[in-house]
């Protein structure tokens, strides 16, 4: 039996139905199907670019590799996941959204020919007070903006190539900044990197008055959309003294602020 907390859907294994065939895909390829009762929960509303449906397949995953003894890398069971979220969405999927839960804390990511390597990042608790995440309203769902990008770079669109290439170089001033502490610049580049993406495609951005909202306030040094855009969260780099200024500001807007924050951990497993 399959239960989505969120939605209230139960249903017996093998499910199709929307809420429950991601973990129903799940349990096919892994050759599980009977004798469980699973439920699952998530804070955050489906559509939010938090990798929400990543992080529920990771959890599930590695309750169920817990239990079993199954014998997956994360590496191996990172490609696993990838494209089971592939067949979900009918679109490519990256594995970007996979490496968080696995890996937990603060990252940067290097992808080359062998694959991709790993540098982990300390956070302090500077760091972890300088960001707030906002919910647009509108909901994200990243195969198809991603689709688009991923086909146009490949018929060699010039806009979309200068546009990763800008997203590329300003990646590195990303890491250079959260190295040096220096959040003022980190805004300054996590805004470069909205306006590029915001440039590439114009279907990206949200119809919403947030930004401008954003670009008003004092104490907000910049911000970007989460995931591939179209809506969900936006990550906003802040002055910690404005923190509850800010957060009050938004939410008087009409805009959630998720209670949520940097943290070390990773998906674990509990015993209860």
């Amino acid at each position: 039996m399959l239960k989505n907390l969120n939605s209230g859907v139960s249903d017996f294994f093998p499910s199709n139905h929307k809420d429950l065939v991601l973990i129903s895909t799940l349990l096919k390829y892994l050759g599980i199907e009977q004798g469980f009762e699973i439920e699952f929960f998530s804070d955050f509303p489906q559509g939010s670019s938090l990798g929400v449906s990543s992080s529920l397949l990771v959890a599930v995953f590695i309750g169920l590799k817990h239990f079993f003894k199954f014998k997956y890398s994360r590496k191996e069971a990172i490609e696993v996941l990838k494209n089971i979220e592939a067949r979900f969405m009918g679109y490519p999927a990256g594995i970007q959204d996979y490496l968080a839960p696995f890996y937990g804390g603060m990252n940067a990511f290097f992808f080359g020919i062998n694959g991709f390597s790993r540098k982990k990042i300390k956070i302090n608790k500077s760091l972890s007070d300088s960001f707030i995440f906002v919910f647009t309203g509108k909901s994200h769902f990243s195969g198809s903006p991603n689709w688009e990008l991923f086909k146009r770079f490949f018929d060699k669109d010039k806009k979309i190539l200068e546009g990763f290439n800008n997203i590329y170089k300003n990646s590195k001033k990303v890491l250079q900044s959260i190295e040096n502490k220096d959040i003022k610049l980190l805004g300054k580049y996590l805004k470069e990197d909205f306006e590029t993406r915001k440039n590439m495609l114009n279907s990206l951005i949200p119809e919403i008055d947030l930004f401008e909202l954003l670009d008003s306030l004092d104490g907000v040094y910049g911000y970007r959309l989460c995931g591939a855009a179209s809506g969900g969260t936006v990550v906003a780099c802040i002055d910690k003294n404005y923190r509850k200024y800010i957060e009050q500001t938004v939410k008087e807007r009409g805009y959630p602020v998720f209670d949520c924050f940097l943290k070390k951990c990773k998906v674990r497993v509990i015993n209860v």
